[in-house]
């Protein structure tokens, strides 16, 4: 009986310490692209803002990127970045994850090669903040 009840109190203890509790409700789902024609080579280039409101967060579920050189047309995951405030978000070094709170936050594009055409795109999920 004592191991029943052990077994039962653990179970149920464990559960709500990996939870995140019911403070998030789903707002909605939002998608960003971004191109940049040819940036100067290891240079970060701005592609504008973009802002979290207030009493919500983002949770950024995928961010890719590519480039294409422009002589060849070739296309290659490893010739393009995307950064958020410089953070490298979509590399193959990242993951997701990556979390946003209320803010204003600089997105950036990033060659890796010279004369490459810089492609990326942010898959947003909002939520609300409950209380």
């Amino acid at each position: 009986m004592k191991k029943l009840l052990f077994i039962l109190l653990t179970t149920f203890l464990s559960g709500g310490i990996y939870s995140q509790g019911n403070n998030l409700q789903f707002s909605q789902v939002l998608n960003y692209s971004y191109y940049e024609n040819s940036p100067t080579l290891y240079n970060m280039v701005s592609q504008g803002t973009i802002t979290v409101p207030a009493n919500k967060v983002w949770k950024i579920t995928s961010a890719s990127s590519h480039g294409r050189r422009a002589n060849d047309g070739y296309t290659q995951t490893s010739y393009g970045s995307i950064y958020i405030d410089n953070i490298e978000i979509s590399s193959t070094n990242s993951s997701t994850p990556y979390w946003l709170s209320t803010g204003t936050y600089t997105v950036y594009l990033y060659a890796h090669n010279s004369n490459t055409h810089v492609y990326g795109t942010l898959s947003i999920v909002e939520f609300n903040i409950v209380q």
